[in-house]
């Protein structure tokens, strides 16, 4: 008659074999072609304010979101449009914000250009009306 193991002795080899098997590099299945993937079209600098001031900020990040939201929507679904915010300040780091718009590849040169001029305009035309550019 055998006598049965105790948890504790299959513990350690389920354990081991648990890590292995998320340790093992594994290929991404389905990856995206190189023209799904996201560029970034344009980049520029904006001055946000010289010492922390939340509710510039804040008035700032509202008119972002509202510039991107019309430019998404007039570029369509399948361009891929969307922004990045990168603290690009040297003592206060939201001083200046570095802005990237970024589109699927196969889009760059076209519609999505177009998606980035017009996203950049009416953000320059927003932060004009709010007294923050």
């Amino acid at each position: 008659m055998r006598k049965p193991l105790p948890s504790r002795a299959l513990f350690a080899p389920v354990l081991a074999a648990c890590l292995a098997a998320c340790a093992q590099p594994r290929e991404a299945s389905g990856d995206a072609p190189p023209s799904d993937l996201a560029v970034t079209v344009e980049t520029r600098e904006y001055a946000v304010t010289p010492v922390h001031d939340q509710e510039r900020e804040d008035a700032f990040m509202a008119v972002l979101a509202a510039a991107g939201d019309q430019a998404a929507s007039g570029a369509g679904m399948d361009t891929g449009f969307s922004y990045t915010v990168k603290p690009a300040g040297a003592i206060y780091p939201f001083s200046k914000v570095e802005i990237g718009c970024r589109v699927r590849g196969r889009h760059a040169a076209g519609r999505g250009k177009a998606a980035c001029s017009e996203f950049f305009s009416v953000l320059d035309v927003r932060l004009k009306k709010k007294g923050l550019k």
